[in-house]
């Protein structure tokens, strides 16, 4: 076993024992975390191939302007969401949260705006 390898497990040890012995976890996550599961980011390349300035969607003066293009817009997002599946980063977060009786999971949505902060006390999966 070359050097690296065995600085690589002493640090994800040592990363498991602060873990271990830690009375509570904050984990903060971002859309890049869902990704994987087919879920475009904002900030993506998925975000700037399509023709719809997503910024400018998000905010309240465009659903002032036009509600029915706003709405469609989510909606086709939360049936891209309904339809996605857990990756392997997502089963690795519940799995924590499930070992560990104090963790909390902090997802951020930036929008250049605000930051909406969705707190849960577990990482539940369907």
């Amino acid at each position: 076993m070359d050097s690296t390898h065995a600085d690589d497990d002493s640090a994800w040890s040592r990363f498991a024992n602060i873990l271990a012995t830690s009375s509570r976890i904050l984990c903060v996550v971002g859309a890049g975390l869902s990704a994987p599961s087919g879920l475009a980011t904002w900030r993506g390349t998925d975000a700037s191939r399509s023709k719809v300035n997503v910024k400018e969607l998000a905010s309240f003066k465009r659903f002032q302007e036009d509600p029915v293009t706003v709405w469609n817009f989510y909606g086709h997002r939360l049936l891209e969401a309904l339809a996605a599946q857990p990756n392997p980063a997502h089963h690795a977060l519940a799995a924590f949260a499930r070992w560990h009786g104090d963790w909390l999971t902090v997802n951020q949505n930036v929008d250049g705006r605000t930051i909406c902060l969705e707190i849960q006390n577990r990482v539940t999966m369907r």
